[in-house]
């Protein structure tokens, strides 16, 4: 509901909000249904049937409720076209649980970050709202990385208590609105 409620103040404020429709690689086998199917006890098999029966139930009314309630691009398959995508944008927001985890990454990407708008002519601003890093353990020398891109966004509004001590120990200081 954080993403519907965005929305609707955005549009109370007169802009014309869109949820780009973008997973990275790295992260698209994280929400497959296959995941963890392999090398399973047939007993723990029956187990994770109905429990991703479950899920699958769940993803499908959140499918219907974003389908019915968010405006939403079509599928964004590489940055390069998200790029392209951002350049009729005067601002991009960037939030929510878990969207900086850099737990989940092997080598920094920082799409999340907003990292594709470096080789635009005209910027948009950039805001992160509700941000989460989703623990306070990150790798630090992805936080490094993550540090240049953090220190360009015009606003920043954290999660959690946390993710603000993070974005604190890195020196990171953005200006505010």
């Amino acid at each position: 509901y954080q993403a519907l409620g965005l929305q609707e103040a955005l549009k109370e404020m007169g802009h014309e909000p869109v949820f780009i429709d973008y997973v990275p690689e790295y992260l698209r086998g994280r929400i497959s249904p296959f995941r963890g199917w392999i090398g399973r006890s047939p007993m723990m098999m029956r187990k994770v049937i109905a429990r991703r029966f479950i899920e699958q139930i769940r993803r499908a009314k959140f499918r219907n409720f974003i389908k019915n309630s968010l405006n939403v691009s079509s599928r964004i398959g590489n940055k390069n076209a998200l790029a392209k995508y951002c350049e009729r944008f005067d601002a991009i927001i960037v939030g929510s649980d878990q969207v900086w985890n850099l737990a989940w990454q092997n080598e920094f990407d920082g799409t999340y970050f907003l990292d594709f708008l470096n080789d635009m002519k005209i910027k948009p601003r950039t805001i992160a709202y509700g941000a989460c890093f989703g623990q306070y353990q990150q790798p630090r020398h992805l936080l490094e990385a993550a540090k240049r891109y953090l220190e360009r966004f015009d606003f920043i509004a954290m999660r959690n208590a946390f993710g603000a001590r993070i974005l604190n120990e890195l020196g990171v200081v953005t200006n505010p609105m």
